[in-house]
C-alpha cells in the first residue's frame, strides 16, 4: 500500500484488495487477539478504505481495536499499546 500510494498502478491496489478479501477483512486470530502481530493487517485494511470506503473493509480490526482500547489488559506483541493503535483510527483533527 506504501508503494501504491507513490506509485498508484492498479496491479498495486488489486493484490492487497485480493488479499484482504480472500482473508475476510479479518485477523488472523479473531477480533478478540491481544496480539498486536495479528493487527498489523488492519493497516491494510485501513489503507483501502481510505481509498475506496466500504464499511465491512474495517469492521473487525475497529472491532478489535475498540475491544483492546476499552479493556484494561494490555495487547501482546509488537511493542504497541492500545493508545497507539486508536490513533490510526482518528481523523487527524482528533489526533
Amino acid at each position: 500500500m506504501s508503494l501504491h500510494s507513490i506509485y498508484p498502478r492498479e496491479d498495486y491496489y488489486e493484490y492487497a484488495y485480493d488479499w484482504a478479501a480472500f482473508h475476510k477483512w479479518g485477523m488472523r486470530n479473531g477480533n478478540t487477539t491481544r496480539n498486536a502481530d495479528d493487527h498489523c493487517c488492519g493497516q491494510t485494511y485501513i489503507d483501502l478504505y481510505n481509498i475506496c470506503p466500504q464499511p465491512e473493509m474495517i469492521k473487525n480490526i475497529k472491532l478489535s481495536i475498540d475491544m483492546v482500547v476499552n479493556t484494561r489488559k494490555s495487547m501482546t506483541g509488537g511493542g504497541l499499546t492500545p493508545y497507539r493503535w486508536q490513533c490510526l483510527f482518528l481523523p487527524n483533527s482528533e489526533k
